[in-house]
């Protein structure tokens, strides 16, 4: 089989995606590998309140030492670059730059939107579309990747 990708990112999940029914207290990862397919392991989280506690004490420790505390992973070897990793991006920039978005993602499906143009792109690889956001030199509002 293929090597896996390793990555904490956030995603929307679209409707009919096993994940897509995980709300409230529950919290769920999901594992695709072959032979395999899919499994899903869901369960009860920490809660509402150990959640703020644990949010809170980050911050603290945050401004208290001035750096942030996200864990780091270190390289694997048997795994593949994130750089490879394709799946379809909801991208939203302000109005003013369409023009140039339509041109550098001229496959994407646009979303209806007044104040801003949004769009989901076709499949593209995380490099790929690193490359067609720094040739835009306009950093979009929001961009969320899509399962």
């Amino acid at each position: 089989g293929e090597a896996p990708f390793i990555a904490v990112a956030p995603h929307f999940v679209c409707k009919g995606q096993a994940l897509s029914g995980v709300s409230g207290v529950y919290n769920a990862v999901e594992v695709v590998g072959s032979p395999v397919g899919n499994v899903m392991f869901y369960g009860k989280g920490a809660g509402a309140g150990a959640t703020a506690s644990a949010v809170v004490g980050d911050l603290m420790q945050t401004m208290r030492l001035g750096e942030g505390i996200a864990p780091t992973f270190e390289k694997c070897d048997t795994c593949r670059d994130f750089s490879e990793y394709t799946t379809s991006h909801y991208i939203a920039f302000d109005k003013e730059y369409e023009s140039l978005a339509r041109n550098a993602f001229a496959e994407a499906q646009i979303i209806p939107s007044d104040n801003e143009f949004a769009f989901i792109t076709a499949p593209i690889s995380e490099r790929e579309l690193d490359i067609a956001l720094a040739a835009l030199s306009v950093k979009p509002l929001s961009h969320i990747r899509i399962l």
